[in-house]
């Protein structure tokens, strides 16, 4: 992203039970303030770059990031 856009991450989930994903996030993303924008019950931490998200049982997040990129 340019400096001062927003981040945002998308991920979907076709199963029946819940589940837990890492990803690596890229150079310039921020590292805190990730929410799920939709209140679907998903939720996102993020430790040493990698972020990880609780994913609901047929449903998705869409993350949106509280700070503007890295400048």
């Amino acid at each position: 992203a340019e400096p001062g856009e927003r981040w945002a991450i998308t991920a979907t989930h076709n199963a029946d039970a819940a589940r837990t994903l890492t990803l690596t996030l890229p150079a310039g993303a921020p590292t805190a303030g990730w929410a799920d924008a939709l209140g679907g019950g998903g939720t996102a931490a993020v430790a040493n770059g990698q972020l990880t998200l609780q994913l609901p049982a047929l449903g998705g997040v869409v993350l949106l990031a509280s700070s503007p990129a890295a400048q």
